[in-house]
């Protein structure tokens, strides 16, 4: 049988067409293997049809072992003609091949077998159980045996609390955030010269001098000038990010005590003597 012929059968061999609704018949397959390169389709449907009428074919050219093989499930009308086909045609030659014919029985079919028996058996097993064994599987397990049963409890994670920030506001400096790399100290000094502006200080990687680390710190000389360039541009596009301007926190420096004069009388001198 050429590959070219299994895939554009004649239309001499099509199997004969079903008379009957297919929902209506049961259909059983069977599986032919081992069937010979030489064999085409006309002849290998008429052994077929010695058990029984064929309602359709499946054949398909394999790799098998290194070489070419050709296999086909075909489909009978009843139960009967494939039973009939497996045990009479099963070591038929044909064209030199001896073939392998064996009944097709669905995975869905087999796995609903085994259920139906694995669920049968357990209720076999729980009947010959006791009564106080079963009250006993039946009590629900305590908590203390979750780890035992492989039932795992999520762990709520504590997320760590910000630490609040310090110091005072300051009367006449920003905190610039959210920069982009590439901003210089002269960048922030063009950008808020309308304000009387005093100094800008961007602030650089510890270990990268070159690396921005995104935020600026700018002073201005009055509390007004403050105030009116955080309400003007924070939330500025600057080089493709948006700017995040508030008023920046200074620590508070600690008070130096100041000397206390002591409390006892002055020696009088020799000239008060």
């Amino acid at each position: 049988m050429n590959p070219e012929e299994v895939q554009n059968p004649p239309a001499t061999t099509t199997a004969p067409a079903m008379t009957s609704s297919r929902k209506s018949v049961r259909i059983t397959k069977i599986h032919v293997r081992d069937i010979s390169l030489q064999t085409n389709l006309a002849s290998l449907l008429d052994l077929l049809g010695q058990a029984g009428e064929v309602v359709s074919m499946d054949v398909r050219v394999i790799q098998r072992r290194g070489a070419l093989s050709i296999k086909c499930q075909a489909a009978y009308k009843n139960a009967t003609s494939a039973a009939t086909a497996a045990e009479t045609l099963n070591g038929a030659e044909l064209d030199g091949s001896k073939l392998i014919v064996s009944l097709h029985e669905p995975k869905q079919r087999q796995s609903s077998a085994a259920k139906s028996t694995d669920a049968e058996q357990e209720e076999d097993k729980q009947k010959s159980q006791p009564a106080d064994q079963q009250a006993n599987d039946a009590a629900p397990q305590p908590a203390s045996n979750a780890a035992a049963t492989g039932s795992t409890k999520k762990k709520s994670i504590r997320k760590p609390k910000s630490k609040p920030a310090r110091g005072e506001p300051s009367e006449t400096m920003l905190y610039v955030s959210h920069l982009a790399y590439s901003v210089n100290n002269d960048t922030l000094m063009e950008l808020f010269s309308p304000y009387n502006v005093k100094s800008a200080n961007v602030v650089y990687n510890r270990f990268r001098s070159s690396k921005s680390r995104g935020f600026a710190f700018v002073d201005f000389h009055t509390h007004e000038d403050q105030q009116r360039a955080m309400a003007e541009k924070n939330g500025l596009e600057l080089m493709g990010r948006v700017l995040n301007v508030t008023v920046a926190l200074q620590e508070a420096q600690p008070q130096q005590e100041a000397p206390t004069e002591s409390a006892e009388p002055a020696e009088p001198t020799a000239d008060a003597a």
